[in-house]
């Protein structure tokens, strides 16, 4: 199976070149001068302004390529920006170091080989930077710099070689993970989540934050409950050959745990945090044809497509949503607040959208051994050996990928990120190991 982090931590970087720095340590000298009680709101202090605040701004994206298991992304995040300080603490305003697992690990000691290549690069970067006290110059590639923004003396001004360290500046991370996981088990380790430490609101401090936390989970709880309880109306009128032919419905039971989830997250009027990936506090990243194709039987996905808008209406009924009312699925939005995406391409099996995320994973992942549950689950492939294919092997089982990514708090250290990802795995990996029909 294959796990991901996503490592958000509070490092500044900056986009300035050697030439711009220059400029900055000229004009603070010129500011200072200028105007000693408000050196930031003079012509130099605004020149410094820009040059840190816009120009040494790092644009989304890699910056450092795949090697040893990870790449270096720039995100952003306020909570690394000081504003209103002279000298500005950041030559990049809120630009900061993400962590980024690549590729997944496909096993807990991939896992930990990686985390403890992270922790070379931790400990390299602590060490250039003085402990985020001064700036490893093209730290991380040629003008983009690591650490808070400091300077040597030239051109007859003063060098600022170390700053005392920002309270905000520290390996306190935000962590999104990416998992692997059998579909007929999504409602499972959704459930988990749900109930576990990791998803507790108060390990976020900020009350508002708390709110919208616990809003998540409970949505979360919701769409589990309602999937176990619509299969369990479903195989009630089955009869025993049918629930064996359909694996108890198993998949069926986690992909509405997914529509409901998506569908409950639907009726909120604003984006949480201003992003419609937070819509869902957990995505999933797989387009439905792989759902469908490596977790559903043959009749399964058959009897689904067969009952498809009938069990979206029991979906939005049970949410307190408007019923269909004949209304085609195609006409109706899934989310309120960002209207990109109808009801029929989050629902329909043979669809290759993905909403909400920045793209679907094409690829099936392999998760598992091959089930065991009965002929049936035993009949579905398996996921193929090939190029870009996660978690690949031979006779796996073919499975998603999720990722929560509304995770509360943040975590401290390199031994706390690997004991959070360390849990993940191991709950994903008991379930990957069930037998498809019964937990």
């Amino acid at each position: 199976m294959a796990i991901g982090l996503e490592i958000e931590i509070a490092v500044p970087i900056d986009g300035l070149s050697a030439l711009q720095v220059s400029a900055i340590r000229a004009d603070v000298a010129a500011a200072n001068l200028a105007n000693g009680f408000n050196p930031r709101n003079t012509a130099a202090g605004m020149r410094v302004r820009t040059l840190t605040e816009i120009t040494g701004r790092v644009a989304y994206g890699t910056i450092v390529a795949p090697a040893n298991g990870f790449r270096i992304d720039c995100d952003h995040d306020d909570r690394v920006h000081t504003p209103i300080v002279w000298p500005p603490y950041e030559g990049g305003k809120d630009s900061l170091v993400e962590i980024v697992m690549d590729p997944p690990a496909e096993t807990l000691a991939d896992f930990n080989t990686t985390i403890d290549n992270i922790q070379t690069w931790i400990n390299t970067m602590v060490l250039q930077t003085n402990n985020l006290t001064r700036r490893w110059v093209n730290g991380l590639a040629p003008n983009r710099s690591v650490g808070p923004l400091t300077w040597i003396a030239g051109g007859g001004h003063p060098g600022l070689p170390t700053r005392a360290r920002r309270p905000n500046h520290n390996l306190k991370g935000s962590i999104q993970v990416n998992l692997g996981i059998d579909l007929r088990e999504y409602h499972s380790m959704l459930k988990w989540f749900a109930n576990s430490k990791f998803a507790r609101s108060k390990n976020e401090p900020d009350q508002a934050a708390q709110i919208a936390y616990r809003q998540g989970k409970h949505a979360i709880r919701e769409a589990v409950d309602l999937g176990r309880t619509l299969t369990a109306q479903y195989l009630a009128a089955m009869t025993p050959t049918n629930r064996a032919r359909t694996g108890n419905l198993r998949g069926l039971r986690g992909w509405i745990t997914h529509m409901a989830l998506y569908m409950k997250r639907g009726l909120l009027l604003a984006t949480p945090g201003g992003t419609a990936k937070n819509l869902a506090p957990a995505l999933l990243k797989s387009p439905p044809a792989i759902a469908a194709q490596y977790g559903m039987t043959a009749d399964e996905s058959t009897y689904f497509t067969n009952n498809r808008t009938a069990i979206t209406n029991s979906i939005l009924t049970a949410l307190g949503r408007a019923p269909l009312g004949g209304a085609a699925l195609n006409t109706v939005d899934v989310f309120a607040a960002y209207p990109n995406y109808t009801l029929d391409e989050l629902t329909d099996l043979a669809s290759g959208v993905v909403p909400l995320t920045g793209g679907a994973l094409p690829n099936p992942t392999g998760v598992g051994p091959a089930r065991s549950g009965n002929v049936h689950l035993q009949g579905l492939p398996n996921v193929a050996v090939g190029a870009g294919i996660i978690g690949c092997g031979a006779g796996t089982r073919g499975g998603v990928v999720t990722e929560f990514r509304t995770i509360p708090g943040l975590y401290e250290g390199v031994a706390e990120w690997r004991r959070l990802g360390g849990q993940f795995f191991q709950q994903a990996y008991s379930r990957n190991r069930r037998s498809g029909l019964n937990p």
